[in-house]
């Protein structure tokens, strides 16, 4: 029997927060993902607020398991910004009606819904829509309601 001492070498690729990688690409993704990270708390900390209320879900009543975040968009450059961040959740984020600067009237609030579980898209809305929409649909319930009471 022969014992032999082999010392190997290995490119090891390590991330700003200390994790080690095999491979730079998988590092350099670590590390963008840390980074959007960190922007979305800021922003989240700069615009965002909460509220006490659960935002229902009348579309999917069967996922109950949703987080919403809320965020005051005071002018063009929080607008801006929020384009910026969340280009990464919202694939063409600028092409989004709700965030289209020739409709957007200062102050909104933008609204994400994510379903943390997975299996639904996450969606956008502008609160001041979301609202009108929801008001018409109460009216034209109330209305009808009141025209089939007034047949009885």
């Amino acid at each position: 029997m022969e014992t032999k001492i082999k010392t190997i070498t290995k490119t090891v690729y390590v991330a700003n927060d200390g994790k080690e990688f095999d491979d730079e690409d998988n590092c350099l993704c670590h590390e963008q993902e840390l980074a959007q990270e960190e922007r979305e708390r800021n922003i989240e900390k700069d615009l965002g607020f909460e509220t006490n209320a659960n935002f229902p879900s009348m579309l999917n009543t069967n996922r109950s398991n949703h987080e919403y975040k809320l965020f005051l968009i005071k002018n063009e450059s929080d607008l801006d910004r929020f384009v910026e961040i969340y280009e990464y959740w919202f694939t063409n984020l600028k092409n989004y009606w709700e965030v289209n600067k020739e409709t957007f009237v200062y102050p909104d609030v933008l609204c994400i819904l994510d379903f943390p579980t997975g299996g639904d898209e996450r969606r956008l809305y502008r609160l001041s829509q979301l609202c009108r929409q929801f008001n018409a649909f109460v009216d034209e319930v109330f209305a009808k309601t009141d025209d089939m009471m007034q047949e009885i």
